[in-house]
């Protein structure tokens, strides 16, 4: 979904596509971001991936290119890097899944600390997946109510929970 700015202008642009995968992202980089000459970049990768094959290190190095090429094309641009976002489908599993998200999103800290303009975001991390604030952050305590029944994609609640969030976090910049 859009969202509109203070004014009531087009202020963000949803570009996610799904299935998608970084590689494809750095693809499609100047058809998505380049003409829309931004000033902010919300960059969600990982999620889908780990079942295309890829390894952390491989991800990280797909979007620190990306990173690259909006900090050249858009100097002072923020950069928004959110980990990977829970879902209901690995519930209860500790599986390659599991162990590349926690490598990934250790790097993906990493990259942020020492990049300028960039910030990470760990999106697990957000109150609003969770129905009990003292499982915030615990994968397996995620909200089933605002996930579609494939237990990977947010319904109408949860994408205006999700778009709520992301409002907040470029509040300044809107």
């Amino acid at each position: 979904a859009d969202i509109r700015g203070k004014d009531g202008s087009l202020a963000v642009v949803n570009h996610g596509f799904g299935t998608s995968t970084s590689e494809e992202l750095l693809y499609y980089y100047d058809r998505m971001v380049r003409p829309w000459k931004p000033r902010a970049l919300v960059l969600a990768t990982e999620a889908n991936d780990v079942g295309f094959g890829y390894s952390a290190t491989e991800v990280m190095e797909i979007l620190a290119r990306i990173i690259q090429w909006a900090q050249a094309d858009f100097p002072g641009i923020r950069i928004y890097c959110f980990n990977g976002t829970p879902s209901l489908k690995n519930k209860g599993q500790k599986n390659v899944s599991t162990r590349m998200r926690k490598e990934y999103n250790e790097m993906l800290e990493a990259f942020c600390a020492v990049t300028e303009n960039c910030i990470y975001v760990p999106v697990e991390k957000q109150p609003f997946w969770y129905a009990d604030p003292a499982h915030i952050g615990d994968y397996d305590r995620v909200r089933e109510d605002i996930f579609h029944e494939d237990k990977v994609h947010l319904n109408a609640l949860g994408y205006s929970l999700f778009m709520d969030f992301i409002r907040e976090l470029l509040d300044d910049l809107l």
